[in-house]
């Protein structure tokens, strides 16, 4: 298979000039790309040449005298070939491998380039196969390198000592052959180590296709598409005072950094986490600032808040000293899937049976409905203004607040008879089915004549 492609051109005004910058140019810059095997190779065909005044033995020392040597056509070629070649080569490579200068070596075989790349074949892969061509006239040289990799198989009987190494092994052995490794679950223990893990064990590839492969492919895999920390500042900066589209901002990030890869999705949602963060003018803010200013005012409010990593508003507590002396009456509704919504709060002056009235008229106005039946706390005022403006409506105590006014009602009248009346009364309330409940019931007003006006006025 390809593992890649690579294309490098250059002025070879551009290498004469960094020859002759300084006198000891040729020397530092031959000394910069060429291996020491190349350099030993280069010394010699200087020495060949005519124009040369000094021997390669003297090119060595860095002392040298650079302006006794003549800077020809020939040695300008020289390395404007060796340097394109390289080029070519790193970028064929890349991201698979990130090469120097002296990985690579270059020599001639039958009048054609020869590349050998060191630092692949230190990394375990020598199935690499490097095909070059390299063109040149007077003014410009071009070379063309095209990387070939076989693809190398997985040890049957290969062990790991640690979590680390078989990490290391199997992301090279993806970077060798061309495609991302993907880890797929991994579970840590308090300590931060590892206990459980679930691995894929790869023992055989088939390079047979029914389709044309995706190009790049290691563009669309998640682990080359994080982006550094110096692009996210870039992409914040851009959002934050620009007003660029999608597309253009892409654009001017690829410019800026050509070794990410940036995808429309993951840059839209790192541009839309930034917007959210920047946003403060909205409902939520509005009126935490309020509520901060009312804390300010009066050491009596208690105001706190919880915000997300997004910097978004994800809790709301606010609380302060009665200023009204007014009741509080809440209302709930349990929906179609059992979960009760808080729908309206009140504010009165009295718990009056006009002021329920007024109320019940304010709900169903809202609400252009009636409720089938509504749960009350056993309020008389409230009682009585229900079949007033809901007719239709059937009102039910709720069990819950009148077991909680018990002993407020009765504890002290019942004296001693408490205890057994209150385990009689549950008795009475668990009942599993009616006539039993009727039984106990009546026997309970029988017992107890004192509890009977109350529990007939909120249960009966």
């Amino acid at each position: 298979m390809i593992l890649g492609i690579g294309i490098d051109i250059i002025h070879l005004s551009r290498i004469k000039a960094l020859l002759t910058r300084k006198p000891t140019s040729l020397l530092h810059f031959s000394k910069r790309i060429l291996s020491d095997g190349e350099l030993k190779e280069f010394n010699i065909f200087l020495s060949n040449q005519k124009k040369n005044l000094i021997s390669a033995n003297n090119l060595s020392q860095n002392n040298s005298k650079q302006d006794k040597i003549m800077i020809n056509n020939n040695i300008i070629k020289y390395l404007a070939v060796r340097w394109t070649l390289k080029e070519a080569a790193y970028k064929a490579l890349f991201p698979h491998y990130r090469l120097t200068w002296k990985d690579i070596s270059i020599s001639k075989i039958k009048e054609k380039p020869y590349l050998m790349i060191h630092n692949v074949s230190q990394k375990g892969n020598n199935n690499i196969k490097v095909h070059s061509s390299v063109s040149h006239d007077e003014k410009y040289v071009i070379s063309q390198v095209l990387i070939e990799i076989e693809t190398e198989d997985i040890p049957k009987d290969i062990k790991f000592d640690t979590w680390d190494e078989v990490d290391n092994y199997f992301d090279d052995y993806g970077a060798r052959n061309g495609f991302a490794i993907i880890k797929y679950k991994m579970k840590r223990n308090s300590k931060g180590q590892v206990h459980k893990r679930t691995l894929v064990w790869v023992t055989t590839f088939v390079n047979q296709h029914n389709h044309e492969l995706i190009p790049k492919t290691q563009e669309f895999s998640t682990k080359y598409r994080t982006f550094t920390n110096e692009a996210l500042n870039e992409i914040l900066l851009i959002t934050k005072y620009g007003s660029l589209t999608l597309t253009a901002q892409r654009n001017l990030l690829k410019a800026r950094f050509p070794d990410l890869h940036f995808q429309d999705q993951g840059l839209a949602n790192i541009i839309h986490k930034y917007k959210i963060a920047d946003k403060v003018n909205n409902d939520t803010s509005a009126l935490l600032t309020t509520l901060m200013q009312k804390k300010a005012e009066d050491l009596h409010w208690i105001v706190d808040f919880e915000l997300d990593k997004d910097n978004r508003l994800t809790c709301l507590l606010w609380m302060s000293s009665d200023q009204y002396q007014m009741p509080l009456e809440v209302f709930i509704i349990i929906d179609n899937k059992c979960k009760s919504c808080l729908v309206c709060q009140v504010l009165v002056s009295d718990e009056s049976l006009d002021t329920h009235v007024w109320i019940l008229k304010c709900i169903k106005k809202a609400t252009k409905t009636a409720p089938i039946v509504m749960f009350t706390d056993a309020d008389p005022a409230l009682d009585a203004a229900i079949p007033i403006i809901f007719s239709e409506t059937y009102p039910v105590h709720c069990i819950f607040h009148i077991v909680q006014n018990l002993p407020k009602n009765l504890k002290a009248k019942l004296g001693e008879k408490w205890d057994d009346f209150i385990k009689q009364f549950y008795q009475c309330r668990n009942s599993l089915c009616e006539p039993l409940f009727k039984q106990r019931w009546n026997q309970l007003l029988i017992d107890y004549p004192m509890a009977k006006d109350i529990l007939l006025r909120t249960l009966d």
